[in-house]
């Protein structure tokens, strides 16, 4: 086999298994259904996938509300962050206006 053969049969393999590779990353359209995982009146809102067996759903759920206190909801629940690195902020031009658009 040539060099020329071999190169091109190389990048002819390197092509074909691109085309695959996109084809097995597409993302999957699903919904996400809001739960609230606090049993008090906080509400404690996460989102779970809607295709998933009943049977899971329920014991990711009692999972979730289980182990509710190991998530940061807030910045006071994460007091070690420095809030000069973690807090967002939207740069602005002086007199321009924000608008907030619905997600």
């Amino acid at each position: 086999m040539t060099k020329n053969e071999w190169e091109h049969n190389y990048v002819k393999e390197f092509v074909k298994l691109l085309e695959q590779s996109k084809r097995a990353w597409k993302p999957i359209k699903e919904k996400l259904e809001t739960i609230n995982v606090d049993t008090r009146q906080d509400e404690r809102e996460l989102k779970i996938r809607t295709l998933i067996a009943a049977s899971k759903k329920e014991n990711l759920i009692f999972l979730l509300r289980e182990y509710v206190n190991v998530f940061a909801w807030s910045y006071t629940d994460m007091p070690s962050l420095d809030t000069n690195i973690v807090v967002h902020k939207v740069s602005s031009n002086e007199g321009s206006i924000l608008i907030k658009h619905k997600v």
